[in-house]
């Protein structure tokens, strides 16, 4: 309980004053705002610079992937010219060769498909 007036005065002036929460919020919530803008933007930033990274690196790996596809391809046709040159004996070596130009093809077509959902 309160003992003298001035106590009361004084419990009086203090219950007057705006909140000291009010106040605390007043002058931090801009600053916490800022600093949360701030932090959203940085890792919205980082996220895109992952995106990209990852993005440049399957490009590079799906062209490489389709350099090697177009050697493949290459190596299978000498190989099926060298068969037909040999002859009977290269018939079996011909159908090799045309199975591996098969799948080089094919393999070729996924990485297109591939490289298309890249570019979208």
């Amino acid at each position: 309980m309160l003992n003298t007036k001035s106590d009361a005065e004084v419990l009086k002036r203090v219950r007057d004053m705006p909140s000291l929460t009010a106040q605390a919020l007043y002058k931090v919530e801009p600053e916490v705002s800022a600093f949360l803008i701030g932090m959203t933007k940085d890792m919205f930033d980082a996220q895109k610079a992952r995106d990209s990274a990852r993005d440049d690196g399957m490009r590079e790996a799906i062209e490489n992937a389709e350099t090697v596809g177009r050697h493949i391809q290459l190596i299978a046709f000498n190989a099926s010219i060298e068969a037909a040159r040999i002859g009977d004996q290269g018939k079996g070596f011909a159908v090799i060769a045309s199975e591996i130009r098969n799948l080089s093809g094919r393999t070729q077509t996924l990485l297109d498909t591939m490289s298309g959902y890249l570019r979208a």
